[in-house]
C-alpha cells in the first residue's frame, strides 16, 4: 500500500471517532462548566410573572454585625467556592451575609441551581469583608470596576477562595502579592498575557492556603474551606474558628502544603474519553428545601459533574424562591413535575418530599441519599463514593485527585486495574467508529474510481 493511501485510511479511521468526540465533548463541557438560566413562560430574569423578588434587610446601628458581602456573576459563579465559603462564614455569626452582582436577576452557577443576588452591586452595602468567588466572565467590565470600587473599601479584608484568585488578580488586589490557586490555574495564572508583569502576583504552587496583604486565596476543592476559616480566625480568633471548624467536621488547622496526589497525564486522557464517548449521561438531583445547608449544595452539585459524564440538576416541587440555611436565595432548575427522573437524588433528611419524587425509590429503584446537617464536611466523601457507583472507582479517583481532594477509605482500598473495563469498553467504541470510517470511505472509492475490469473494456 503506497503511503498516500495509507494516510488516506488513517484518516478515514480518525475522523469519525474524532468528530462524535469532539462533538460530545464540547456538549459536555458547556454543560459542565455553566448552567444558563432557563426561561419558561412566565418566568424570564427580568421580570417573573407572579413572583416578587424578596426584600433583603440589612442590621444597622452601632450593634449590627459587619457585612460578608459575596460578589455573583450574572454569567455564572462556581457553586463549590459559593455554597461552600456561605455555609463556613454562615456557622461563624460574626457576619451579616449578602449577596450582590452588576444586575439583580436570576443567575447562573455552575451547579445547576440559579441564585437571585441580594442586590445589585452599584447599591450593595458596604462591604467589611469583601468576598469573591470563581466567576465565569472574572473580566466582565462592569463586573470588574464594581469589585475595585469596593475592594478598599473592606476592612478587614477579601477573601479570594479557588477560583476566585482569577477575579482577585484582575482587579489589582494581588498586584505585588503571594497567592495560590486550584490546581488546573496554577500554570495559567502563571503565564496569563491578561496580568502585567507588573499586576502579576507571585504564585506559590505548592501552598494551600496563603494570606498576604488583606488577601486570602486558595487552592481548590476542600481547601475553599480552609481559606474560610482563616478568614472567620482573623475575625474572630482561635476559639471561634475552631468552633466552626467543629460544626463542620473538619480538621483545624489547616495544612500548609498541598499533600494530595496529582493528576497524571493518563487521568486527564481518561477523563476526556470518558466525555467524549460516555454517551450514556447520569443524572444526579438535589433537591431544594427550605434551609438546606450550603455546604452539601456544594459537594453534590459540583462534584459529581466533574467527571465529565455525570451531570447534576436541582429539583424542587415549583420553580420560586428557597432561603437555604445561611440566607441564600435560590431556584431550582426543574419543577419536580416535568422533570426526568435521576439516577440519584439527594435530599435533605428533614425534607418532605411529594409522593410522586418520594415513589422513585420504590417504583423506579432510583436511590434517595439523605443528608444531615450535622458533619457537613462529610458531602464531599458521601459525593465521591456514590459517583464511584455511577461511574466506576477509577473515575472517582480521578475527580478527587482534581478536586484535591482526600479519596475516602472505601475508594483507598481499590486497586483499578492500569486499564479499566470501562476504559476498554469506550476504546472499544472508538474502533468501531474508526473502522465504520475505513468501511464508509473504500466503499466512496469504489463508487468513484472505476474498477480495472471497467477500465480493459474501455480501452479495447
Amino acid at each position: 500500500m503506497k503511503p498516500r493511501s495509507i494516510a488516506a485510511h488513517v484518516l478515514a479511521f480518525l475522523l469519525p471517532p474524532g468528530i462524535v468526540g469532539l462533538l460530545a465533548i464540547l456538549t459536555v463541557v458547556k454543560g459542565t462548566l455553566l448552567h444558563r438560566e432557563p426561561k419558561p413562560a412566565g418566568f424570564s430574569r427580568e421580570t417573573p410573572t407572579g413572583l416578587a423578588f424578596p426584600s433583603v434587610k440589612v442590621e444597622t446601628g452601632p450593634q449590627a454585625r459587619p457585612i460578608a458581602l459575596i460578589v455573583l456573576s450574572n454569567q455564572g459563579t462556581s457553586a463549590q467556592d459559593l455554597f461552600t465559603t456561605t455555609e463556613a462564614l454562615g456557622r461563624s455569626g460574626l457576619w451579616q451575609i449578602v449577596t450582590a452582582a452588576p444586575l439583580r436577576h436570576l443567575s447562573a452557577t455552575t451547579g445547576g441551581v440559579s441564585i437571585l443576588p441580594d442586590f445589585q452591586l452599584d447599591q450593595a452595602p458596604k462591604p467589611d469583608l469583601l468576598v469573591l468567588p470563581g466567576v465565569i466572565d472574572p473580566n466582565h467590565p462592569q463586573l470588574l470596576a464594581e469589585v475595585k470600587r469596593l475592594g478598599p473599601l473592606a476592612k478587614t479584608g477579601i477573601l479570594a477562595p479557588g477560583e476566585g484568585v482569577r477575579l482577585a488578580g484582575l482587579a489589582g488586589f494581588l498586584r505585588g502579592q503571594e497567592a495560590t490557586a486550584p490546581l488546573l490555574s496554577l500554570e495559567t495564572l502563571s503565564q496569563s498575557p491578561k496580568y502585567s508583569s507588573e499586576a502579576a502576583p507571585k504564585i506559590l504552587p505548592e501552598a494551600w492556603c496563603v494570606e498576604s496583604g488583606s488577601v486570602i486565596t486558595s487552592a481548590g476543592g476542600p481547601a475553599v474551606l480552609d481559606a474560610a476559616l482563616l478568614a472567620i480566625r482573623n475575625q474572630g480568633g482561635e476559639a471561634t474558628a475552631q468552633r466552626v471548624a467543629g460544626e463542620l467536621g473538619w480538621r483545624y488547622p489547616a495544612p500548609s502544603q498541598r499533600n494530595s496526589p496529582l493528576p497524571s497525564r493518563l487521568d486527564y486522557g481518561r477523563l476526556i474519553l470518558n466525555a467524549g464517548f460516555d454517551w450514556g449521561r447520569r443524572t444526579v438531583g438535589v433537591w431544594l428545601s427550605p434551609g438546606m445547608p450550603e455546604l452539601a449544595l456544594g459537594a453534590w452539585l459540583e462534584t459529581p459533574r466533574r467527571s465529565l459524564s455525570v451531570e447534576t440538576t436541582s429539583l424542587a416541587p415549583e420553580r420560586t424562591f428557597i432561603r437555604t440555611l445561611h440566607g441564600l436565595t435560590l431556584v431550582a432548575q426543574d419543577p419536580a413535575t416535568d422533570a426526568y427522573p435521576p439516577d440519584l437524588l439527594v435530599a435533605d433528611s428533614s425534607a418532605k418530599l411529594p409522593a410522586q419524587v418520594d415513589g422513585w425509590e420504590q417504583n423506579l429503584g432510583i436511590p434517595i441519599v439523605k443528608i444531615s446537617k450535622e458533619s457537613p464536611s462529610s458531602h464531599f466523601s458521601q459525593a465521591l463514593q456514590k459517583l464511584s457507583d455511577l461511574d466506576g472507582p477509577e473515575i472517582a479517583q480521578i475527580v478527587a485527585r482534581l478536586q484535591e481532594m482526600e479519596e475516602p477509605a472505601e475508594l483507598k482500598a481499590l486497586d483499578p486495574p492500569f486499564i479499566p473495563k470501562k476504559t476498554l469498553w469506550l476504546s472499544l467504541r472508538i474502533l468501531l467508529l474508526g473502522s465504520l470510517g475505513i468501511l464508509l470511505f473504500r466503499s466512496l472509492l469504489r463508487g468513484i474510481l472505476p474498477s480495472k475490469a471497467s477500465n480493459q473494456t474501455q480501452f479495447r
